[in-house]
């Protein structure tokens, strides 16, 4: 969908690599000292890549749901439903009603965009149906209720009116109806006004940040490294294994969705992205460039290395998370930062 898309694309315009492609790649050329001026760097990158960029994407999905649940809500024949949806918003699914162009109406169950269960259908030329549905018709048992003012009570297949019974057979049937019916009109009304509002939106997406666990780690660390206390040796020895181990791991889940042949479609939107994110990257490699003086030494070279930088590898996990395309999340991934190292080449002969 177009919507997440935008969200994957933007989202990925949103900070670098630097813990599994920038600290590696700087600590070998400049050491130490490299490695300091991108711990640094790290802490504002950090909060724009677990911050902004993680918050783009849940902004793009509410609107994506919120569309598909508009586009849904009004169908191509006039009718109009309102109530309760599936998970991904894209079909009816539980309490609901639904308005026909005609005047007619339905109240009660829905499955998979079908009547399902137990309902009351109002024709729009009077009379009514409260009973069992299945597959969108009347099945089951109920009462219809003519226009003239009769009533038939009993059995119905497809619709159709196959087996005269005695009210009391229909009755435990259009009692469940008049109560799916109650239920259906409060999911109608509840779903008119259910937009999350900003400010919850906004305490979501900041209380789901502060708990990732790459984020909860970066603090954590940063908590640990201000206080000047040493690790204990337990936890160092624990901690050395995960260290290790982090770089493959990374690299061997990208690598499963890296598609070195990708659609036409998807091949070009690949291609535009990474055009336009290291233009960027250039200028603002330009300009960091020029305003650090001469005396800062390897801090002039440093810094400029640092604006190109790759796609962050979380990006995937965002687009799983988001409903968004991973594959392409992946690819957008791993060919930043082949054109990351084509970039710093050129940065070093220049």
């Amino acid at each position: 969908a177009p919507r997440y898309e935008r969200g994957l694309l933007l989202g990925a315009m949103c900070g670098a690599n630097l813990g599994t492609f920038a600290f590696p790649f700087v600590e070998a050329v400049w050491g130490a000292e490299g490695l300091r001026l991108a711990a640094l760097y790290d802490v504002p990158n950090a909060l724009v890549v677990f911050g902004a960029a993680a918050a783009v994407f849940a902004a793009e999905q509410r609107e994506a749901k919120r569309e598909a649940r508009g586009a849904a809500a009004r169908h191509d024949d006039g009718g109009v439903y309102h109530g309760e949806w599936s998970v991904t918003g894209e079909s009816k699914q539980g309490f609901g009603v639904y308005e026909y162009p005609s005047g007619a109406t339905y109240e009660g169950q829905w499955n998979n965009n079908q009547k399902e269960g137990f309902g009351v259908y109002r024709f729009a030329k009077g009379g009514s149906y409260a009973g069992e549905f299945r597959r969108g018709a009347f099945d089951g048992f109920g009462l219809r209720f003519m226009r003239s003012g009769g009533v038939k009570s009993g059995r119905f297949e497809e619709g159709a009116f196959v087996e005269a019974l005695g009210m009391d057979a229909s009755d435990a049937a259009s009692s469940k109806a008049a109560e799916a019916s109650k239920a259906a009109r409060k999911a109608a009304e509840a779903s008119k006004n259910r937009d999350e509002s900003n400010a919850r939106f906004a305490s979501r997406v900041i209380a789901k940040t502060l708990t990732f666990p790459p984020f909860a780690a970066l603090i954590i660390a940063s908590v640990v490294a201000s206080s000047g206390a040493p690790l204990p040796d337990a936890l160092r020895s624990a901690i050395q294994p995960l260290a290790a181990a982090n770089k493959p791991l990374v690299l061997l889940t990208l690598g499963v969705l890296f598609q070195p042949r990708m659609p036409k479609l998807r091949a070009r939107t690949a291609a535009h992205f990474l055009a336009t994110r290291y233009a960027c990257a250039f200028a603002a490699a330009a300009v960091v460039a020029a305003a650090i003086p001469p005396s800062a030494g390897n801090a002039r070279f440093i810094m400029p290395a640092l604006a190109l930088m790759p796609v962050p590898s979380v990006m995937v996990q965002y687009a799983l998370d988001h409903e968004g395309d991973a594959a392409l999340a992946g690819c957008l991934v791993n060919y930043s930062q082949i054109a990351s190292l084509a970039a710093l080449a050129a940065l070093g002969m220049a």
